[in-house]
């Protein structure tokens, strides 16, 4: 429970039906601005923006689960028993992570505390009570996080281009080539390469390979490079890897999935 939470208002979550119906397409018009959330998204990521949205919201409607709920910013089950094992907000349930660290992800983006990182003294900095509230605070730092993801991904094509580019510091066995514009088709999705490579950063990319590059420096990681987007100099091709919870294969198999059928 996010702690800025007081009793009765985690009881009013628990015991209430707090569904969005898909604001990515609907106007916010109870608060008169007309906005919908994928107007609050910057152009270049919302194809990617509303689908990680779509699946991070995700709450099932039924026992067999084949009818589904989607952009939630709250827990839509109520005082059900499904919904007494939640944090108060949808997809998280009571317990830890396989790796043993606190569940944690509030709204519709599921915002986690380590996107905020650390104060100067060391202490976890919590997700913001606005971002945790109001779908429209969630959405506005998800697309912070979106940039900052986008900064990631051009460190990541710069580190494989100062090694093996034009001018790298190897010459790669095979010639260099400059990442495909667009990535081929799987299950019949097609994203460009800059966006199936933030989507995998936006969920994080622990579990991709890793490697040292030439000339990558990095005294955290002790210049271990790690990335979903994968140059094989050996090869002259690009690949994109999985993270740990093949994070894209997920939204490619939301997409193709008949029985999601409630936004």
């Amino acid at each position: 429970m996010h702690p800025d939470m007081q009793g009765d208002l985690r009881e009013q979550i628990r015991s209430g039906n707090w569904l969005f119906q898909n604001p990515w397409q609907k106007s916010d018009r109870r608060a008169g601005e007309g906005v919908s959330a994928i107007q609050r998204i910057d152009a270049e990521f919302r194809n990617i923006a509303w689908l990680i949205g779509r699946h991070e919201s995700r709450q099932r409607a039924n026992e067999a689960r084949t009818r589904w709920f989607h952009y939630n910013q709250f827990n839509s089950y109520g005082a059900t028993e499904e919904g007494k094992k939640l944090i108060g907000l949808p997809n998280k349930t009571a317990g830890n992570n396989p790796d043993g660290t606190p569940r944690d992800g509030w709204g519709i983006m599921q915002i986690d505390q380590k996107s905020y990182g650390k104060d100067k003294n060391g202490n976890k900095i919590p997700v913001p009570t606005n971002v945790v509230w109001d779908w429209k605070a969630n959405v506005a730092r998800a697309n912070e996080i979106l940039r900052e993801k986008k900064a990631e991904y051009q460190v990541i094509t710069n580190a494989y281009r100062k090694a093996f580019g034009p001018s790298g510091l190897v010459v790669p066995p095979k010639p260099w080539i400059e990442p495909p514009v667009n990535w081929p088709s799987i299950d019949g999705v097609t994203f460009t390469t800059f966006e199936w490579s933030v989507m995998t950063l936006y969920n994080g990319k622990g579990g991709c390979p890793t490697r040292k590059l030439p000339g990558y420096v990095n005294p955290i990681t002790k210049d271990i490079f790690q990335s979903p987007l994968w140059f094989e100099e050996k090869e002259g091709k690009w690949h994109i890897k999985p993270n740990k919870e093949n994070y894209n294969g997920k939204i490619i198999r939301d997409i193709n999935k008949s029985d999601v059928v409630v936004e």
